[in-house]
């Protein structure tokens, strides 16, 4: 997926079996998997919305890019 891909962006369920058409700002990311939709997401915990995303390190993106040519 575009890393530039805008929040009201149309996606499917990367779920095996769902298919369902959802937003990434609805989605769900699931490591491996990809984005599911809310219903396949299913509850989440309340301390879901707490989490903070580490900040992407450029320097360690431009060693692996750098690294593979």
């Amino acid at each position: 997926m575009d890393a530039a891909a805008s929040s009201s962006a149309t996606i499917t369920c990367a779920k095996p079996g769902c298919g369902a058409q959802t937003t990434l700002a609805e989605a769900t990311y699931i490591d491996g998997c990809g984005h599911i939709c809310p219903d396949c997401a299913g509850p989440l915990p309340a301390w879901w919305d707490d989490i903070t995303a580490p900040a992407a390190d450029p320097t360690t993106v431009h060693a692996k890019v750098a690294s593979t040519a």
